[in-house]
């Protein structure tokens, strides 16, 4: 690529250990996030010279130089009343460092070809007593419902990058699968190709209860691979019930939700939540008998477990 670039940084301390992503949304905030991925994927955007991936994390002194003119002017989302209002009742957990929220069903977590409102686009209404932007550090798919973690500041997004890279957190995942799994625990192996390549992937789960022909399943991805947990069920001939991706094409709702989370924040204090499932998977776990106090209470002697 030539040295005709449009403008270049040096990355100084406070960028120290970020996500080439992240920066380059701080940068260019009214940029989608597709759009900042398209840039770094096709080396419009180099470190040191050299192609980098989304997750390439900065360290001082690294020379960042764009190859392309970015239109900086701030483009303005319609969004309908009934999402602003909502977008705060969703917070279940909001601290000087974090927020959390328990996303719907049926909300994109960042902008795409057919997404008109996403969780990206809501984060300027969640800024509370801060000037400053919150932002995203990790995705759930946008059928998925759930936890998910946005940083109130940079700092914070720097650290929840660190907890996800060095894998210091514990998620869980509430999971209703076609079949019975024919065993109370296990774990599944299956590499998961991701741009042609088999990418080794790990995910542990636990049978909660078989009924009528479905299994609820409580999931802990231990890595976080692109539709992991969706792809291991399936490898295994148990998808999940409504995924369409994998055939279900005749169960309109989606049984996969992000449950509890565990982590300690910056301060070292245990951060531990659960997560209410949508109001048709609460229906179908009180026809299956089961309680979410119960499978609260199986996590809690878990951890217990582990931890002695």
């Amino acid at each position: 690529m030539s040295e005709n670039f449009v403008k270049e940084w040096i990355i100084d301390k406070e960028f120290d250990g970020l996500r080439i992503d992240y920066w380059l949304k701080k940068k260019f905030s009214s940029l989608s996030y597709p759009s900042l991925c398209k840039i770094i994927r096709k080396g419009q955007l180099r470190v040191n010279k050299k192609r980098v991936k989304n997750s390439f994390l900065l360290n001082v002194g690294d020379q960042v130089k764009l190859y392309k003119i970015i239109n900086v002017k701030k483009r303005i989302h319609k969004i309908q009343s009934s999402y602003l209002e909502s977008i705060k009742s969703w917070v279940i957990f909001k601290d000087k460092n974090l927020i959390i929220i328990n996303k719907p069903p049926g909300i994109a977590v960042q902008g795409g070809t057919k997404v008109t409102v996403n969780i990206d686009s809501l984060l300027e209404y969640l800024k509370y007593d801060l000037n400053e932007r919150p932002k995203l550090v990790h995705r759930i798919d946008k059928k998925t419902s759930g936890l998910l973690i946005i940083a109130r500041t940079l700092r914070s997004a720097k650290f929840m990058g660190n907890i996800f890279k060095d894998r210091n957190i514990k998620k869980k995942y509430l999971l209703l699968v076609k079949g019975n799994l024919n065993k109370s625990r296990g774990k599944i192996n299956t590499p998961i190709l991701i741009n042609d390549k088999k990418i080794s992937s790990t995910t542990n789960f636990e049978l909660l209860k078989f009924f009528n022909g479905f299994s609820l399943v409580i999931a802990s991805p231990v890595t976080g691979r692109k539709h992991q947990i969706r792809n291991h069920f399936n490898s295994i001939g148990h998808p999940i019930v409504g995924d369409d991706k994998f055939g279900d094409k005749n169960n309109k709702n989606f049984y996969l939700h992000s449950f509890y989370v565990n982590f300690y924040n910056e301060e070292n204090k245990l951060i531990e939540l659960y997560a209410d499932p949508p109001a048709f998977f609460k229906n179908q776990m009180e026809l299956m008998k089961i309680s979410i106090n119960r499978i609260k209470q199986n996590i809690e002697k878990d951890n217990d477990r582990h931890s002695n």
